[in-house]
């Protein structure tokens, strides 16, 4: 792998997380501030963003890349070879002084768990599933289909409920990061409910609340 630049620029005081799986590397640093030089320093290093995805930048390929994620003040890096732990590590802190905390357990609503013995990393979001469960559906409400209509988008001529108006975002968006995360199986119901966002039908909300009783009924599912 290509040894990283050196910069002896210090900046703020992050904490890293570093995870030691066989097969993938987690580090997580807390309290990483973004800035202009920020995105020109990761360049420097041979890191680059992903086309459409500002946050996420790779470096190298195959066996040899490492990938770093940004959001907001955290950043986490995956790489797939111990040898590469201390290069990426020791590139971070020429730029950033650095704390190590130990194991990365849980990132963005996330758990993560490292299996060495089978050699797999498993991402578990039951915690925040059941938080969404416990606001919006009765425990017993379950169903084996996340979908059984198709919301039609509202006339012109339609007034919006204005509690549905102010509850429907913030549920949507909840489930859109379930879908984008862990279950992929309800990621098209999801999207046709991101077309209603400005203006929320009853049909739309109730799809909504079929998904969440889907939910309930598949949550212990983990990727």
């Amino acid at each position: 792998m290509t040894n990283f630049s050196k910069n002896n620029n210090k900046g703020l005081l992050p904490q890293i997380l570093l995870g030691s799986v066989v097969v993938v590397f987690l580090l997580q640093i807390s309290g990483f501030k973004r800035a202009t030089s920020d995105n020109s320093h990761l360049q420097h290093l041979g890191f680059f963003p992903v086309w459409g995805v500002p946050c996420v930048y790779l470096h190298g390929a195959g066996n040899d890349q490492a990938i770093i994620i940004i959001y907001v003040d955290d950043m986490l890096i995956t790489v797939p070879q111990r040898s590469q732990v201390n290069m990426v590590k020791q590139a971070i802190v020429d730029k950033w002084q650095i704390e190590d905390n130990n194991l990365a357990k849980e990132f963005l609503k996330t758990k993560i768990t490292c299996d060495h013995t089978n050699w797999t990393i498993t991402l578990d979001q039951r915690a925040y599933i059941r938080e969404i469960i416990s606001k919006w559906v009765k425990l017993e409400e379950k169903t084996r289909t996340p979908m059984t209509m198709t919301p039609v988008k509202a006339p012109g001529n339609l007034t919006i409920n204005e509690d549905i108006k102010q509850q429907y975002p913030t549920l949507v968006g909840k489930l859109l990061w379930v879908s984008n995360t862990i279950c992929l199986d309800i990621c098209y119901a999801v999207n046709v409910l991101t077309q209603h966002m400005s203006r929320p039908t009853t049909e739309a909300m109730q799809v909504s609340l079929c998904i969440i009783k889907y939910l309930n009924q598949t949550q212990d599912e983990v990727l």
